[in-house]
């Protein structure tokens, strides 16, 4: 019986391992999904802006500023 509560222990510690793991890949690529479509590859329209969009928003900003 203690051989198969040890044995019980061990698996649970190892399944728990696998699926923290598992967990942090899948956290890691849906990171990287949502990095893809914050830089404006996939949605122009939405909550963030592509990085070219507000390099042209400082230009003109500036541009406005010598103007004054």
């Amino acid at each position: 019986m203690r051989d198969f509560a040890i044995h019980a222990l061990a698996m649970f510690a190892g399944s728990a391992l696998v699926l923290s793991v598992l967990s942090g890949l899948g956290l890691s690529v849906w990171n990287a999904l949502l990095g893809l479509a914050g830089t404006g590859r996939w949605h122009r329209s939405g909550p963030y802006r592509s990085d070219r969009s507000s390099q042209e928003l400082y230009e003109r900003s500036l541009r406005n500023s010598h103007r004054r």
